[in-house]
């Protein structure tokens, strides 16, 4: 039980780092990024975190 609690804190923090790196950081890179590439970037960044 205590695991599945701390796999999905986890699962939430890395989910929330991918929205800010996607949508704070690499938009400073790409000014013109599409929403597409926001949301390709963001699953990268997510799956490079996954647990």
């Amino acid at each position: 039980m205590m695991m599945s609690r701390l796999m999905s804190s986890l699962t939430s923090i890395f989910n929330s780092s991918s929205t800010i790196f996607a949508m704070g950081i690499w938009t400073h890179i790409r000014k013109k990024a599409s929403e597409l590439e926001l949301m390709i970037v963001g699953r990268y960044d997510y799956e490079k975190n996954d647990v």
